[in-house]
This record gives C-alpha cells, structure tokens and sequence, in this order.
C-alpha cells in the first residue's frame, strides 16, 4: 500500500473504481482513500469529495486533510461550493457531514449561513453548525446566533489569522490551543506561545 501513490495520476482511476465498489469494506476504503490523499492530482478531488459523505469518521477525517493540504487550493473551490449546497439538505446525516467539512476547510464565506443553521430544528445540525462556527472562527459562542451575529458584524472584514491571533488571549484555554494550533500550521511557529502559560507570559 506504501508504495501505490508513487504511481501517481496513472493509479488514481483504478483506485477509485476500488473505492467505489459496492459493499467495499471500511479498512479498504480506509486504504484507498489515504493512497488518494497522497496523490496530489486534480482527478482525486471528485472522490476525496465523495468520501466527506462516507460512514466512517476516519474516512472522512482523511478526505478533509488532503482537500485542506491540496497543493492547487483554486481547484478545491467547487467541492466547497457543493458542500454548501449539501449543507441544506433535507438529510440531516449527511448536512450535518457537509457543516463539519465546511468547518474543517475552514470556508469563511459560509460562516453567516452556519449562523442561520443554529436555528434549526434538528439538534445536531446545531450542533454541527456550533462547532463549525468555532472551528473557522476559534471563537465560542456555542449556539446563540445571537452572539455569534454580533460578532460576526464586527469582524466579518477582518482576515481570518487575525481571528486567530486574537484568540490567542480567548479566556479558555481549549479555545488558545486551537488557534495556536492553526497558526503553527500556517506559519510553523508562533514566537514559542503557550496556551497554557500565564496571562503574562501569552501577551
């Protein structure tokens, strides 16, 4: 298995006709969606998106790694588009996988939307919506749309990095590693911060 995506492009049709095979168990899928994700070709973007709707959290936690790591993240904007569609669909299950995916792409546009999702009737769609509101925003405002409204309307201009940078002084210390987490993943340090540090020492 190591050695399949070392193929490259020539490999990827016959991996998804794999995948795509009825009944395929969850360690295949598991399998091949990693050799896809490893193969930083645009011919994988339509089964990675495939995968954000499978069963399996691992699954699905693999597909959203390679499309936030894509190398081309232009060609990753029509799977976003379409996650937004998903994200009101009348199948609570699979909205609820297209919120979390839109949250962990961390898609800014979509961030009023999921707002009005905290209004649904479905609690899990809430819930979905609440932490995906968190996971762009490194904000916690759990499910008052009210507050997340109020926040957004004061910085919706804003780049999201200086969302994360002021979540560095966030009051919970949940909230500060995150951040600190995406920023270490943007810019590979982050001047030696610790979330867990005293006030002092984190400004």
């Amino acid at each position: 298995w190591a050695l399949v995506p070392r193929f490259g492009a020539v490999i990827v049709a016959p991996l998804i006709q794999r995948l795509q095979t009825a009944g395929a168990p969850v360690d295949l899928r598991r399998r091949l969606t990693r050799c896809l994700s490893e193969i930083p070709a645009p011919a994988v973007l339509p089964a990675l998106q495939a995968r954000l709707f499978d069963s399996d959290e691992q699954v699905r936690g693999t597909a959203i790694a390679a499309l936030r790591g894509f190398p081309q993240p232009e060609r990753v904007r029509p799977v976003i588009e379409a996650l937004r569609s998903e994200s009101s669909t009348e199948d609570s299950t699979r909205q609820c996988q297209a919120v979390d995916a839109l949250g962990e792409l961390h898609d800014v546009d979509t961030v009023p939307h999921l707002i009005e999702l905290l209004g649904s009737a479905d609690l899990l769609v809430r819930d979905a919506a609440s932490k995906a509101l968190h996971t762009i925003t490194r904000q916690d405002f759990g499910r008052s749309a009210r507050r997340w409204r109020g926040w957004w309307r004061r910085h919706r201009s804003e780049p999201r990095v200086q969302w994360l940078v002021a979540a560095l002084s966030h009051p919970s210390e949940s909230v500060r590693s995150a951040a600190h987490s995406d920023l270490v993943a943007m810019t590979g340090d982050v001047a030696a911060y610790r979330s867990d540090a005293s006030r002092r020492e984190r400004d």
